[in-house]
């Protein structure tokens, strides 16, 4: 029934191999109290992936390699490293885009596993400029945070009222 071209998200539960690609979002995991997946185990191609929940892939990294230590303390961190060039396998073109952070070795993944706070200060897509010194670029930042709080006040005035 599984195909290669599946991605099979979490996986938390899986109790044996399937085709496909194992997305591990560990941090995900952790809040939904589902369980670890424990991906090293698994003879699948794993990725590295954030289903939202901060959406902030160093740290999906930092939370996977403490994980993945905690399994086994003599993981590297190039395991890791590996996840995360799964990931952007499934979309190429992100190879392509211009990523500059607010800390100078984020290219060494030994960094980016004991470094917390890492930040984008810009980002360019496709040669477009997207994020410039921590914001939005394409967007009206304040627009749309008066807009979700707009929202978030309307969710929670329906809540009470239910």
């Amino acid at each position: 029934l599984a195909q290669d071209s599946w991605l099979i998200i979490h996986g938390v539960h899986l109790r044996e191999p399937l085709p496909g690609v194992l997305v591990h979002n560990p941090r995900s995991n952790m809040n939904n109290s589902v369980g670890y997946a424990n991906p090293q185990r698994s003879l699948m191609r794993v990725a590295l992936g954030t289903d939202g929940i901060g959406a902030d892939m160093p740290e999906e990294a930092r939370v996977a390699f403490a994980r993945l230590r905690e399994q086994d303390l003599t993981a590297s961190a190039a395991t890791v490293e590996t996840w995360l060039e799964h990931s952007r396998d499934l979309f190429p073109e992100s190879r392509n885009d211009v990523v500059t952070w607010n800390y100078d070795h984020a290219d060494s993944i030994w960094h980016l596993v004991y470094t917390p706070g890492m930040r984008p200060i810009t980002v360019d897509i496709a040669g477009r400029r997207v994020l410039e010194n921590g914001l939005p670029t394409l967007v009206d930042i304040d627009e749309v945070r008066h807009k979700a709080a707009q929202q978030a006040h309307r969710l929670h005035e329906r809540l009470k009222a239910a």
